[in-house]
C-alpha cells in the first residue's frame, strides 16, 4: 500500500518528541567543575528557547525570528564566524585570547550592502579558492570574496521555495542547498546559476531539507526530514540517481544532520533515536554498517578518531561508538559520559586523548577519551548557548554562542578563555 510521504511540521515534531528519560546511568566517574564560570558581564543573558522553537516552520510555517548558529571556519591566517546570527565576520586567529576584525558582511557602512541581510545562519561557510559560500535561511546564499567580504553572487531569497536550514554542499563545480519545503537546488560555483542538468527552480523531494548536503566524489547525498537518504550523480542530475531507492530511517524518523565520517562511511543521525552509520563504498547501493540506538533524539555531527564516533543526544548522554564493532556498534565505554541532562546538539572535538563537548546550559566538558571520565567542566555565562559544532584549531578548541561570543577552550589545562574581538563591528 502506497504511503504518502510526511510532511514534517511544527506539529508533528513537537507531538514527536520522546519522552525524557534520564535514569540511564550517567559516566562511571564525574569530578566536580573546580574551574570557575567564564562570564560575559557585558552582554546580558537570556532565556535558551527550546532548539526546535528556532524552527516553528518547515513546509509551510514561517519562523518569525530565526536565532542561527554556525560553527566557525579556519582558513590560512583567519578564522570565519557568526558575530552575530545575521552577520559573518573575518578575523586573525586570536592571539593572547585577542584578535581584530577584517571585514564583516553584511557591512551596515558599505552602502552597496545596505540591502544584503542573512537573517540567521545555521551552516558552517565553506571556503574553496578564494570564495566563501554562505547560506541565510531566508537571505538565500551568496558567495562572498574571501579577501574582501564582498557578494560575488546572489541567489535571493525570493527566488527560490523554502527557507535554508542547512549549510551548502560545495565540490565538483556546484553549489547545492536543501529548503524547508524540500527542494534542492544545485547552481554553479562560478555564478551562481543553475547547473547542467539539473531543474531551475529546484528538485522536489519527499520532505524537508534541514541537513547540509554532502558533496563526496562526484555524489550528491540529500537528506530530508522525512527519513530518505538520496544519492545523485552531480553530473548527470536527478533523472537517474546513484541509488536506485532512497535509504530510509526506521519509522521515517527525521534525519536533520549529516556528515561525513571518511572515504567511505556517511554518519546519519534521527529523531527516531536511531544512528546510521552508511557504508557507501559501493556507489551503487547504501549497505547499513551501524544502527546504534541512542536514549533520545541525536541532532549532531560527531567527531572521529580511529574508528570511533563521539556524539551527543538531547537527554544528555554523550556516546563513543566503534564503527567496526558489528551491526550496532561497539560501545567504548563501561556506560555513556552525562551532560547532567542538558542537550547536546553541537557536535564535539578531539584533541590528542580529551573530547570536548559543550552543552545547550552552556557547560564545556573536558572528557577522557579512552575512560569517558569527565576531567573538568567551565560554564560559559551570560552570552547565549552553544548549539554549533565545535572545531579545532592546533590544540585549542573554538566554541561560538548564539550571542557571536568566541571563546576557546583548552584541553592541556582544561580551561576555557573568551576571545577579546576588535576592530570594526
Amino acid at each position: 500500500m502506497f504511503v504518502p510521504p510526511r510532511r514534517f511540521t511544527w506539529n508533528s515534531f513537537r507531538s514527536s518528541a520522546p519522552a525524557k528519560d534520564l535514569s540511564s546511568p550517567s559516566a562511571p566517574y564525574v569530578e566536580p567543575c573546580y574551574h570557575q564560570p567564564v562570564k560575559s558581564p557585558r552582554r546580558l543573558a537570556f532565556l535558551p528557547a527550546l532548539i526546535a522553537l528556532v524552527f516553528l516552520a518547515t513546509a509551510c510555517v514561517g519562523t518569525v525570528n530565526p536565532e542561527g548558529w554556525a560553527a566557525p571556519v579556519f582558513n590560512g591566517n583567519n578564522i570565519y564566524f557568526l558575530q552575530s546570527h545575521n552577520r559573518l565576520a573575518q578575523a586573525r586567529i586570536p592571539s593572547d585570547n585577542k584578535t581584530n576584525l577584517d571585514w564583516v558582511f553584511p557591512d551596515k557602512n558599505n552602502a552597496e550592502q545596505k540591502n544584503d541581510k542573512l537573517q540567521a545562519v545555521y551552516g558552517a561557510p565553506v571556503i574553496q579558492d578564494g570564495v566563501i559560500y554562505l547560506t541565510s535561511y531566508s537571505g538565500g546564499v551568496y558567495a562572498l570574496d574571501q579577501a574582501t567580504g564582498k557578494p560575488k553572487w546572489h541567489v535571493t531569497g525570493s527566488t527560490i521555495s523554502g527557507d535554508v536550514v542547512g549549510g551548502a554542499g560545495v565540490g565538483a563545480g556546484v553549489v547545492a542547498f536543501g529548503t524547508t519545503n524540500g527542494h534542492l537546488y544545485v547552481v554553479n560555483m562560478s555564478d551562481g546559476k543553475p547547473a547542467p542538468n539539473w531543474p531551475k527552480d529546484g528538485l522536489t523531494l519527499s520532505d524537508g531539507v534541514w541537513a547540509d548536503p554532502i558533496e563526496h566524489n562526484g555524489t550528491l547525498y540529500v537528506a530530508t526530514m522525512g527519513g530518505d537518504l538520496f544519492a545523485y550523480s552531480v553530473a548527470n542530475g536527478p533523472g537517474n540517481p546513484v541509488w536506485g531507492e532512497p535509504f530510509h530511517t526506521e519509522g521515517g524518523g527525521a534525519i536533520p544532520d549529516l556528515a561525513l565520517l571518511d572515504d567511505t562511511h556517511l554518519f546519519v543521525p534521527s529523531i527516531n533515536r536511531h544512528v546510521y552509520v552508511l557504508d557507501i563504498s559501493n556507489a551503487a547501493a547504501s549497505r547499513t554498517q551501524v544502527d546504534f540506538k541512542a536514549s533520545d533524539w541525536v541532532w549532531t555531527k560527531p567527531a572521529f578518531k580511529n574508528n570511533v564516533m563521539y556524539f551527543g543526544d538531547f537527554a544528555g548522554h554523550i556516546y563513543a561508538v566503534d564503527i567496526t564493532g558489528g551491526p550496532n556498534g561497539k560501545m567504548m565505554w563501561p556506560q555513556p559520559a552525562t551532560a547532567d541532562g542538558n542537550r547536546v546538539k553541537s557536535g564535539p572535538a578531539i584533541v590528542d586523548n580529551v573530547l570536548v563537548v559543550a552543552d545547550r546550559n552552556p557547560i564545556v566538558r573536558f572528557i577522557d577519551l579512552q575512560s569517558g571520565k569527565q576531567l573538568n567542566a567551565v560554564p560559559i555565562t551570560g552570552n547565549g548557548t552553544v548549539r554549533a559544532d565545535l572545531e579545532t584549531h592546533g590544540n585549542e578548541v573554538y566554541i561560538v554562542t548564539t550571542s557571536g561570543g568566541l571563546y576557546i577552550a583548552h584541553p592541556d589545562n582544561r580551561s576555557v578563555t573568551e576571545v577579546q574581538v576588535g576592530g570594526r563591528q
